[in-house]
């Protein structure tokens, strides 16, 4: 079913009076709206971004101060003079250097997600 003020002419068949350019001004004024609304969502995603990428140099500064001012387990020096045994130890200091490495990229893995994971529920 057509509403009336949906039929071509309503207003004027009813003796309403439409100012001239009244649909012009409309139109701009609805561009302009939807400019404004575009704007908007445009300088929130940019303030979301910038939050997120300074959440991110912030937990990289801390896990590097962690990692830094951590203390070391092993800090003793080891003499060997034979050099089978200097490589069993080479080794061993290269598996517990690879052991942290994994570690550590472990946890930027883990900020990385959780930080995509707030963006999603913030984009929404």
């Amino acid at each position: 079913m057509t509403e009336l003020h949906d039929t071509p002419g309503f207003a004027t068949e009813q003796g309403i009076a439409v100012p001239e350019g009244l649909e012009s001004r409309l139109s701009t004024l609805i561009d302009k709206l939807a400019a404004d609304e575009q704007a908007r969502q445009s300088h929130k995603q940019r303030r979301l971004w910038q939050w997120a990428g300074g959440m991110t140099i912030a937990a990289s500064f801390a896990a590097a101060a962690f990692f830094i001012l951590t203390p070391s387990q092993g800090g003793h020096v080891i003499e060997v003079n034979d050099p089978e045994e200097a490589r069993e130890q080479t080794e061993y200091a290269l598996k517990m250097l690879s052991s942290t490495l994994a570690k550590g990229v472990a946890g930027v893995q883990q900020a990385e997600h959780t930080t995509a994971h707030i963006m999603g529920k913030l984009n929404r």
